[in-house]
């Protein structure tokens, strides 16, 4: 198997492994959620209103009021940082796995519809809350993947060049986007 194989299934096991990690912590933060859904999945054919306001349309009015709040600044950071972190590994990541020519916009797109599919879970499903701040935290953890990513490959910058295709060897596919072929 080529390097360039090796790195696109990496990529792609990492991506799972993330995606995996943000469902644990987006949607079944708590053990019992996952036993709360499968018993209540039949009440919630729109957002659940049970435990509260299920959905924020506001933007930046949770992160106001978690910024503000008294909560101590570990919340604080968990809350906002977080949902900025989980993200990043995606906006690295998913141009190198599936993209043959790197586009930020179609990154970026695509972080933020991942981001927008978790959040329609949380509001229809009634495991969490719909936060439109949310969507733009992580993507705003998907840009800076991408930004880690440009500074791993900078002459990607471009959207003609592209990474380097499966069966190249990885050496002279950078070698070559650096020649700007």
């Amino acid at each position: 198997m080529s390097t360039t194989k090796v790195i696109r299934l990496t990529g792609f096991l990492l991506i799972l492994i993330n995606m995996a990690i943000l469902t644990k912590y987006i949607l079944f933060k708590q053990p019992s959620d996952t036993i709360h859904v499968l018993k209540n999945i039949d009440k919630y054919p729109r957002p659940g209103f049970q435990h509260g306001q299920r959905e924020n349309w506001v933007l930046f009015a949770s992160i106001h009021k978690i910024y503000y709040s008294r909560m101590d600044d570990m919340y604080k950071f968990m809350n906002i940082g977080g949902n900025i972190l989980g993200f990043v590994p995606l906006g690295f990541l998913l141009p190198l796995v599936f993209f043959r020519r790197w586009s930020f916009v179609l990154t970026l797109l695509s972080v933020f519809l991942i981001s927008f599919l978790f959040e329609s879970i949380q509001l229809y499903s009634g495991l969490g809350v719909f936060d439109v701040d949310d969507l733009l935290l992580n993507t705003t953890g998907g840009l800076l993947g991408c930004m880690v990513f440009l500074l791993i490959f900078p002459s990607l910058h471009r959207k003609r060049i592209s990474i380097p295709a499966a069966g190249q060897p990885v050496g002279r596919g950078l070698a070559q986007v650096g020649r700007g072929h």
